[in-house]
């Protein structure tokens, strides 16, 4: 799931809260080993603690171009990114009132972070990774602008760059200590124009002609759609290592076998958030958001072995073999996942289509792709990706016409 909030904090002192929230904690990491020399009616796999490894790094097209990709993130470099400065380069234009950038923070599903941070599957944490990086790519593609102000007329017109700098943040825990895998997408409020320049990002609070502007609005607009594309690249992953998926609501997804009864025992940031929506009288993902930040409370740190202990204890305490859960799931034969045309998929975005020109004579690919998966599927497992692929397949046919130029 992705949410989002601006970073409204100092540059100094977001970039000090982000980097060590959990560096306190030093929750050591557990991975599922094989026993090659465990003899009859032993387990032939163990959990094996070790070091915590490296949690962040830097990703986006000006991270590339800076030689800063896959770097990790030091502190005195976010804040400068964060106060406008990228190595030599600093904003052509400030404004100083003007946010320091947005946090784009996408959560795994709660079996994912039971069986990965518990039960030791750590190709489920490169796999959400990858997810992230997927979705956060696809953000950088398509919302990434600078606002241009001609010197003579005064006109404003906004540029697409495709360019964007994120601190990728990886966390373990929620703020009630439960296990949740999530990773805050720290994104710079910079850009740089098709003439190199470095600009802070567009922002368009008066929206005109069907087409949306600024960055931070492009993605409100369209947090559902990124969500698909990160749980559906992630649920792909999930299913080629051995697992299977189910849906729940909102394209959302959760690792089949793993009790239900267990995942409500981690979830109690989920339930004070649901409570509270329910009050407001809400359910839509802002609202969701709005409630996670009145429900938060300062993260408590309790001593890393305790709190390992306390989590495989109420594992333990359901009767879940988490951790053969997992081995099961290695001695699986996997296949690389070749993408092919879903007739389904075909069928969901024509239905998608049929239904956006009865009154639009033009549509948003974006609101198309997250109308065919969460509304128009008739019951289909189907995720992003298949109607992606199908949307594309219209495209290429002829059946949509790309308007690549405003009118």
């Amino acid at each position: 799931m992705l949410s989002i909030s601006p970073i409204s904090s100092s540059a100094g002192g977001a970039a000090n809260y982000y980097l060590t929230e959990e560096k306190n904690l030093a929750l050591p990491d557990a991975t599922l080993e094989k026993n090659d020399n465990a003899k009859d009616g032993e387990e032939n796999y163990y959990l094996k603690e070790k070091s915590a490894e490296p949690n962040t790094q830097w990703f986006g097209k000006l991270a590339e171009q800076e030689g800063m990709l896959g770097k990790p993130v030091e502190e005195a470099q976010l804040k400068n990114v964060l106060d406008g400065t990228l190595n030599e380069n600093s904003l052509k234009t400030k404004n100083d009132n003007a946010r320091n950038g947005f946090d784009f923070t996408f959560s795994a599903p709660k079996s994912l972070s039971l069986l990965s941070l518990v039960g030791g599957d750590k190709r489920l944490i490169a796999a959400h990774d990858e997810a992230v990086k997927f979705s956060l790519g696809h953000i950088e593609q398509d919302a990434a602008q600078a606002r241009q102000t001609d010197p003579k007329t005064k006109a404003i017109s906004f540029e697409n760059t495709g360019n964007l700098l994120f601190a990728m943040v990886r966390h373990k825990t929620s703020r009630e200590e439960d296990p949740q895998l999530h990773t805050h997408s720290l994104t710079a409020n910079m850009t740089k124009d098709n003439e190199g320049t470095l600009r802070a990002l567009a922002s368009c609070f008066k929206q005109k002609g069907g087409i949306i502007n600024g960055t931070g609005e492009r993605v409100y607009n369209h947090q559902k759609y990124y969500t698909s594309l990160y749980q559906s690249a992630l649920a792909r992953s999930v299913e080629q290592m051995g697992y299977q998926t189910r849906s729940i609501a909102n394209n959302l997804f959760e690792i089949e076998g793993v009790p239900e009864s267990l995942l409500e025992t981690f979830s109690t940031r989920s339930q004070q958030i649901k409570e509270q929506t329910q009050a407001m009288g809400l359910d839509s993902q802002a609202a969701k958001d709005v409630a996670a930040k009145d429900t938060r409370k300062s993260k408590e740190y309790t001593d890393e072995s305790t709190l390992f202990e306390q989590w495989q204890s109420k594992v333990a305490q359901s009767g879940f073999n988490l951790t053969g859960f997992v081995a099961s799931s290695m001695e699986k034969d996997t296949t690389t996942h070749t993408p092919k045309l879903e007739v389904a998929a075909i069928d969901a975005v024509n239905r998608a289509i049929s239904h956006a020109s009865n009154t639009h004579n033009s549509v948003n690919y974006a609101k198309m792709v997250e109308s065919a998966t969460l509304e128009l599927t008739e019951g289909q497992k189907l995720n992003a990706l298949d109607i992606k692929l199908a949307l594309d397949k219209v495209i290429e046919q002829g059946g949509l016409i790309p308007l690549d130029k405003e009118g």
